[in-house]
C-alpha cells in the first residue's frame, strides 16, 4: 500500500509497499544509479544490473544466489537495497508469490549475518528496524488499528484503502511482516541484554524497553483479533505465535538472571509486576470493542466480551514450532485470563471476587499463588458464579458464552501446569502428571463436571438463539471432556494403586498351555 506523501516511507516511519512487481523493479534500477560508482558496492551492483536484464530477479532472490555469493566473497550490501527487500518481501501476492518470497528469504540471510540493530528506546526514531514501529508499520501498511492509551478508543490514521472491518488484503505480506520482525529481534537478543547493567542511565534503559516490549505485546494480542489470524490463511496465526513466543523470552532475559523454567520463579518481584502491568496493557486494549457489525454473529455483544474471550484462547503458551511449554507465557496467560473473567462476570466487584478466591482457598487448602491451582479455582469460580445465577446470563447470550469460554481456558491451563512441572521434577518419565495432588484433582474435576450439567439443563429454547445453543453444545463437550479427567486422576489417586504393564510371561503364568483333549 502506497503512502499518503508518496515518498519512500508513509509517515515518516515506514517503508510503503509496493504495488506491482514493475514498480518494484523501477525502485530497484533507481538504487543502482545512486550506488553505481560506488566502488564498495561494485560487485553485487554489476549482478543486480545482469539479473535485472535478464528479467530474473525473482528467479535470483528465490534460489537465495546473494547466500550462495557471499559465501564465496565478502559482499557489502546497502541499506536502501535491504530496505527494498524488506519492502518487496512485505508486499505480498501484488509483486507475485516467487517475488515476495525470495525477497524474504534474501533479507532474512542479510539479517543473520548483518545483525541489524533493532533496539531503539526513542519513539521520534525514523529507523524501520526499531522495535516502536512494530504495532505502527502494522497499521500503517495494514491497516490493523491500535489502540490510542491517552483517549482509550482505537486509532484510525489508516489510509482509505485499509479495510473498515479490519481486515487484512494480503495475509501472506503480514505473515512476511511478522516472520521478519521475530527474526530481527531473535537477533538482536543481547543487544537487549547490554541494557541489564547497573549504570542509573543504563536502568532507565532498561524499564523503557521493558514496557515497549508490553506494549507490543498488547498490540500484537489485539491483532490476533483480526479475522485473517482465525481464516487459517498462509499460517498467518503462527507467525504471530512465533513473534510473541520471541517477544516474551526477550523480556524473560532481562528481568530474570536465570531461565524461568518452572511457575516457582514467575511469582519474584520483578517478574511479577511486568506479568500483571503487562496483563492489564492486554486487557486494556481488547475491552474497548463496542457490538458488532449488524448482521454479524457478535452484534448484540452490547458488554464486548466476545474479544476478550477469544484473546485469551489465541495467547500462545507453547512454542509453534518445538511445542515446548513457556512457563513465563503461561504466567502471563493465567494473569490475564484472571482480569478477563473479572471484567466478564456479571455484576462482580474485585472484593466480591478476591473473596470468591479466598473461600475456594479454604475449601481446597492450597496456595493461590501456584499458578495451576489458582488457574483452576478461577475455572470454578466462573462456571459455579453462572451456575448460581443462570437466569442472569441467559439474558445475555455473548456474556454466557464468553465466561465458559474463558473459564474452560483457565481448567485446561491448570491443568497442563501439572504436566510441566512433573515432566521438569522427575528424570523419569512420570506415571501421572498429577503426582499427590491427584485426590484434589479428581474433587475440581468432579466439580467442574457438575457445573456444566447442572447449567445445561437450565438451557432452554435454544433455537432461536444462537450464542445459547452454542453455549449447550459447548457445555455438553465440557462435562463429558471434564468426566474424563476425573476417571483419570481418580485411576492415579492413592487409594487406586499404580497400575503396572504386564508381561507375556506374567499373563501366561509359568509359561505352559492347557489344551483340552476331551
Amino acid at each position: 500500500r502506497r503512502g499518503k506523501d508518496g515518498g519512500g516511507v508513509v509517515g515518516g516511519f515506514f517503508p510503503k509497499l509496493f504495488c506491482s512487481m514493475g514498480e518494484a523493479i523501477e525502485d530497484l534500477e533507481n538504487i543502482m544509479d545512486d550506488f553505481w560508482e560506488n566502488r564498495t558496492f561494485s560487485v553485487i551492483m554489476n549482478v543486480l544490473e545482469k539479473v535485472c536484464k535478464r528479467k530474473r530477479i525473482a528467479i535470483f532472490l528465490h534460489k537465495r544466489q546473494l547466500l550462495k555469493m557471499s559465501r564465496r566473497n565478502q559482499l557489502m550490501v546497502p541499506d536502501s537495497f535491504k530496505m527494498w527487500l524488506w519492502r518487496v518481501a512485505c508486499s505480498g501476492e501484488r509483486v507475485t508469490r516467487t517475488f515476495c518470497e525470495g525477497a524474504r528469504c534474501t533479507f532474512l540471510d542479510i539479517v543473520v549475518r548483518d545483525e541489524i540493530v533493532v533496539v531503539n528506546l526513542n519513539p521520534d526514531s525514523e529507523g524501520v528496524f526499531y522495535v516502536v514501529n512494530l504495532l505502527p508499520g502494522l497499521e500503517s501498511l495494514y491497516g490493523l488499528t491500535q489502540i490510542d492509551e491517552e483517549k482509550g478508543n482505537c486509532n484510525k490514521h489508516c489510509d482509505d484503502e485499509c479495510s473498515s472491518e479490519g481486515v487484512m488484503v494480503d495475509a501472506l505480506g503480514v505473515k512476511h511482516y511478522l516472520e521478519l520482525w521475530n527474526t530481527v529481534i531473535q537477533n538482536n537478543q543481547e543487544r537487549w541484554d547490554d541494557c541489564a547493567t547497573k549504570d542509573s542511565e543504563k536502568r532507565g534503559k532498561k524499564k523503557a524497553a521493558l514496557e515497549i516490549a508490553a506494549k507490543c505485546l498488547s498490540g500484537l494480542i489485539r491483532c490476533s483479533l483480526d479475522p485473517t489470524f482465525h481464516s487459517g490463511q498462509k499460517y498467518t496465526q503462527r507467525s504471530l505465535d512465533e513473534l510473541i513466543i520471541t517477544l516474551l523470552q526477550t523480556v524473560e532475559r532481562q528481568l530474570s538472571s536465570e531461565p524461568i523454567v518452572n511457575y516457582e520463579q514467575t511469582t519474584e518481584h520483578k517478574v511479577r509486576d511486568w506479568i500483571h502491568n503487562t496483563a492489564e496493557g492486554i486487557m486494556l486494549a481488547i475491552s474497548q470493542f463496542s457490538t458488532g457489525l449488524k448482521g454479524s454473529a457478535d452484534e448484540d455483544d452490547i458488554s464486548g466480551c466476545f474479544p476478550v474471550a477469544l484473546a485469551i484462547q489465541t495467547i500462545p503458551t507453547t512454542h509453534p514450532r518445538t511445542q515446548a511449554v513457556i512457563p513465563f507465557a503461561v504466567a502471563l496467560k493465567a494473569c490475564t485470563a484472571e482480569y478477563a473473567l473479572r471484567r466478564c462476570l456479571h455484576n462482580v466487584s474485585n472484593d466480591q471476587f478476591n473473596t470468591l478466591l479466598k473461600q475456594q482457598h479454604e475449601s481446597w487448602s492450597v496456595s493461590l499463588t501456584d499458578v495451576k491451582w489458582r488457574s483452576l479455582a478461577l475455572a470454578e469460580i466462573g462456571m459455579a458464579h453462572v451456575d448460581a445465577n443462570v437466569t442472569i446470563y441467559l439474558q445475555d447470550g455473548p456474556r454466557f458464552h464468553a465466561v465458559f469460554k474463558i473459564a474452560s481456558s483457565c481448567a485446561e491451563l491448570g491443568k497442563s501446569c501439572f504436566a510441566t512441572q512433573n515432566h521438569t521434577q522427575q528424570q523419569q518419565r512420570p506415571t501421572t502428571i498429577y503426582g499427590e495432588d491427584a485426590d484434589r484433582i479428581v474433587t475440581a474435576m468432579h466439580s467442574l463436571e457438575n457445573h456444566c450439567l447442572s447449567t445445561r439443563k437450565n438451557v432452554k429454547s435454544v433455537i432461536v438463539q444462537p450464542h445459547l445453543r452454542r453455549v449447550k453444545e459447548y457445555l455438553t463437550w465440557l462435562s463429558v471432556y471434564y468426566r474424563h479427567c476425573k476417571l483419570d486422576a481418580k485411576g492415579k489417586s492413592k487409594g487406586a494403586g499404580e497400575k503396572l504393564q504386564k508381561t507375556l510371561t506374567s499373563f501366561l503364568g509359568d509359561g505352559t498351555v492347557k489344551v483340552n483333549t476331551g
